[in-house]
């Protein structure tokens, strides 16, 4: 069994090489990075607490931006909130939840 420090190394050493370094595993990116890969799957929390959300674009833009190439998720959170999802309302303006279905994704353009 792998020793949960390690795991948690490891973790972390992929997020930095996907995030930032994607070449140097041999990796290649389109522009939209993994975009494909959310909207087939949804936004889940993976080792998170939860899924961020903003309902600021320029600021949504601005943490994009830290990763490379922007790409805006729109959610229909209303459409979320009807069939039932939780969302959670941070002091700093981020809404939290557990996981984004892909019926409420699109990419903005």
């Amino acid at each position: 069994m792998t020793p949960k420090n390690e795991i948690k190394n490891i973790s972390k050493f992929l997020s930095f090489v996907l995030r930032h370094e994607p070449a140097s595993i041999g990796l290649t990116l389109d522009d939209a990075g993994f975009v494909d890969s959310i909207l087939s799957t949804g936004l889940t929390k993976r080792q998170r607490h939860h899924v961020h959300m903003s309902e600021d674009i320029g600021i949504a833009r601005a943490v994009g931006q830290r990763y490379g190439a922007v790409v805006i998720l729109e959610i229909d959170a209303k459409a979320m909130h009807a069939a039932g999802h939780e969302f959670y309302r941070s002091d700093n303006g981020v809404w939290p939840t557990d996981h984004v279905p892909t019926p409420y994704l699109k990419v903005r353009p």
